[in-house]
This record gives structure tokens, C-alpha cells and sequence, in this order.
């Protein structure tokens, strides 16, 4: 049985209005080049696993999420110390968008919170008052 449930072309399509949002923004940042190259690289991750949605599902998806949750927390102090720059605010909510459109598109019960774990374990990472 199939166990996703498509991605709607209005989620999809926001969340790409969204990444194009940020990447425009970073052209013009004062965030630090080490900053600014993460996010654009998690940006690129997100739209490839959105771009190869149409050939493996949602696993490309969740594959981007699991990949991507290692990295934040590496950088985590990094994102921490510009905690106040919009851009980062901005990548936080792409981040919490995409991992919410993951567990969305499961049906499977023991799996649909897979992305919601993630996301609890990467958006304090984000959260302004820590």
C-alpha cells in the first residue's frame, strides 16, 4: 500500500518561494561568508530533495532532514551567536516548514513523527531565547 500522501503544489510551491526569499536575502547579508554558505547549502538540499520528490517520494525529503539535523547541530553554537540576523530566523522556519511537509506526506503511523523529532532536536538550535 502506498504509505505517502502527495505533497500539495501550494506547500511545495511556497516553500520554494520561500527558499528563492532567502537566497535573495543572502546576496545582501553582513552574516559571515562560513554562515551564509551553510544556509545556502542546506537551501540547495532542500530544493534537490524537493526537485527528486517526483522520482522517490518522500524519501528524498526525509533524507535532507536526517542529513541535514547532523550539520546544524555541528554548527549549532555558529547559528547561536547571529540568533538575532533575519536570515537565520528565516532558515529556521524554512527548516520547521520542510520537516512538518515530511511528516505530512507519511501515512504511516510509527513513522509520522520522525520529522517532528528533528525538528524538536535542531529548533532550539534557532529558538532566540536560548
Amino acid at each position: 500500500p502506498n504509505e505517502e500522501q502527495p505533497i500539495s503544489e501550494e506547500e511545495w510551491g511556497s516553500l520554494i518561494q520561500e527558499i528563492d526569499s532567502l537566497e535573495e536575502q543572502l546576496h545582501n547579508s553582513t552574516l559571515a561568508d562560513n554562515i551564509k554558505d551553510l544556509i545556502a547549502r542546506h537551501l540547495s538540499l532542500i530544493r534537490k530533495a524537493l526537485g527528486e520528490y517526483g522520482i522517490v517520494g518522500i524519501k528524498a525529503v526525509k533524507e535532507a532532514v536526517h542529513k541535514a539535523a547532523g550539520e546544524l547541530i555541528e554548527y549549532k553554537e555558529v547559528i547561536k551567536e547571529h540568533k538575532d540576523a533575519p536570515e537565520i530566523s528565516k532558515f529556521g522556519q524554512i527548516w520547521q516548514r520542510t520537516t512538518q511537509i515530511a511528516d505530512g506526506a507519511i501515512k504511516t503511523e510509527r513513522v509520522i513523527a520522525a520529522g517532528e523529532k528533528i525538528w524538536a532536536l535542531i529548533k532550539p538550535i534557532f529558538d532566540s531565547t536560548n
